[in-house]
């Protein structure tokens, strides 16, 4: 039971610092946001050692062999709790932590690097234009409906806004 723990807690520590890395590089994670998951990690281990330290004593104190010879009834592991949740201040974060480029066609889901080129040459150069798109350029994006999924690119562009 102890080795289980011990690697229980070893894992759930390498995800935490996996997962802080990621958002990190994704510019998504705030300082306030990673001392959280660390405060919540720390509890997380507190718990557990907790729970580990009342099943050993349990175990300690659990009589080997009743008065009829009978072995004792196998006992039931203690509940663990849930770990940690991750915190709810993480998505608007993301949304204050980087703003986004509206300039970057290839955002929108279906548009390559290689459509977004050709969209910038043809002169759409914003998502609006993809999302919202005037007389004018309807006109220019009509050039492009023989791109697969270019009937959702209106679509797309408007969930990335």
């Amino acid at each position: 039971m102890k080795r289980f723990n011990e690697e229980f807690e070893r894992r759930l520590n390498e995800f935490h610092e996996l997962q802080s890395s990621i958002l990190e590089r994704l510019g998504v994670a705030s300082k306030d946001v990673t001392e959280d998951v660390k405060k919540q990690a720390e509890q997380a281990k507190k718990q557990a050692k907790s729970a580990t330290s009342a099943a050993t004593s349990a175990a300690k104190k659990a009589p080997t062999a009743n008065s009829t010879g009978k072995k004792p009834a196998a006992k039931k592991p203690a509940a663990k709790k849930p770990a940690a949740k991750k915190p709810a201040a993480k998505k608007p974060a993301a949304k204050a932590a980087k703003p986004l480029n509206k300039s970057d066609l290839t955002l929108v889901k279906g548009i390559g690097p290689a459509t977004a080129k050709k969209m910038k040459d043809a002169g759409i150069t914003s998502i609006d234009q993809i999302a919202n798109p005037s007389a004018a350029d309807q006109e220019k994006l009509k050039a492009f409906s023989s791109v697969k999924g270019f009937d959702q690119f209106s679509t797309e562009a408007k969930k990335i806004i």
